[in-house]
């Protein structure tokens, strides 16, 4: 028999993209995005410590649910706010990668999410949820009830405007 933390990190393992592109495409801001998921894995864990491992018939459904119940509660308790932020994605160094490289690399990242911070969150949610979680076009558009020219056309700028900056800075 499988113990609760085994589980729970099967479950995580199996769920998290789903449930992070879920979070990222309904959440008012980007940045709680990291928050209502740790309480939806937070309240996932207590139920299955009280009600055994097999409790659960789709773990998946059961999460989305949860996380649907974490959004309304989060936003009924938060005053509304227009502020935009993104969390920087970080990454474990290569090894074999110069220092002055990783340097180099570090501050054109650094550049395009500052870049991409100046954007409207739904320029920022169609760039995260196709750059970094590797949504198609046509998904994004679904997701974000857009259309897929909006979708690209909004990628295409922006990608448009990271290079002109990278450009300038250049000179």
């Amino acid at each position: 028999m499988t113990d609760v933390s085994t589980y729970f990190n099967q479950v995580y393992e199996a769920t998290f993209r789903t449930l992070m592109r879920a979070c990222v495409c309904k959440a008012r801001r980007l940045a709680d995005a990291e928050d209502l998921l740790q309480n939806t894995y937070a309240r996932f864990y207590r139920y299955i410590q009280k009600h055994g491992v097999g409790s659960v018939q789709n773990p998946q459904s059961y999460l989305l649910g949860i996380l649907q119940k974490e959004l309304i509660a989060y936003y009924r308790l938060l005053p509304w706010s227009r502020e935009v932020a993104l969390d920087e994605i970080s990454e474990l160094p290569d090894p074999n990668e110069s220092t002055e490289s990783r340097c180099i690399r570090a501050l054109t990242v650094d550049e395009v999410w500052k870049q991409i911070r100046s954007e409207s969150e739904l320029t920022q949610r169609v760039f995260l949820l196709y750059y970094a979680y590797g949504l198609h076009l046509k998904e994004i558009a679904t997701v974000l009830h857009l259309t897929e020219a909006a979708v690209k056309n909004r990628l295409l700028r922006t990608q448009r405007k990271i290079r002109m900056q990278l450009i300038e800075e250049e000179k």
